[in-house]
């Protein structure tokens, strides 16, 4: 361990790098989330460890399935039913122990914060992570009386640095297949 500890002070552009990519592993995520995620919580640290996330679809596939089965609890909530009665039947111990919330219901942002108000969700959740294809941005700016201590949002990675752009918004339609859906990475730094 010693002679580690000389190289890394001898020769720094070796030592173990602070950017979140180095930690990406993927257990049910879609692309090293899980790990980015642990290696966040493992720098702050937890509060309650309860997470939101919406945008699951049958909850295979998500950033917040790791957590669920590390201990902590929280609130899906899927505008498919056909997903939603999926995940009823595979998550159903842990949706009867209570670890578990999953509402069906098509979000907007005239109705996010009632989801969250129905599901008995902390003002201060741990995690919240937003994956609605079209009206992430919409969505996202309607909470108000809710602050994550932690934000995964999806962008759209189609727009470079620099580009600020967003769809209209509308509350009925979903993402059309096309690259015209969401907001640039640049509309969620200002």
């Amino acid at each position: 361990m010693n002679s580690w500890k000389k190289i890394f002070t001898i020769i720094p552009a070796i030592a173990p790098p602070k950017k979140l990519n180095r930690y990406e592993f993927q257990v049910y995520s879609q692309n090293g989330e899980d790990g980015i995620i642990h290696e966040i919580f493992k720098r702050i640290g937890v509060t309650n460890k309860f997470f939101i996330e919406f945008g699951v679809e049958n909850g295979t596939e998500c950033n917040t399935t790791s957590l669920l089965y590390n201990g902590w609890k929280g609130l899906w909530i899927g505008g498919e039913k056909k997903y939603v009665e999926k995940i009823n039947k595979s998550c159903k111990n842990i949706i009867d122990q209570k670890k578990l919330t999953i509402i069906n219901a098509f979000i907007t942002a005239e109705n996010i914060e009632s989801l969250f108000l129905e599901a008995n969700s902390p003002a201060e959740p741990d995690l919240l992570s937003i994956d609605i294809d079209r009206n992430n941005y919409y969505v996202w700016n309607a909470v108000k009386n809710y602050l994550p201590r932690v934000l995964i949002i999806e962008y759209n990675a189609i727009f470079r640095p620099g580009v600020r752009f967003c769809v209209p918004y509308e509350a009925a339609p979903s993402w059309d297949g096309t690259s015209s859906f969401g907001g640039s990475l640049n509309l969620y730094m200002n």
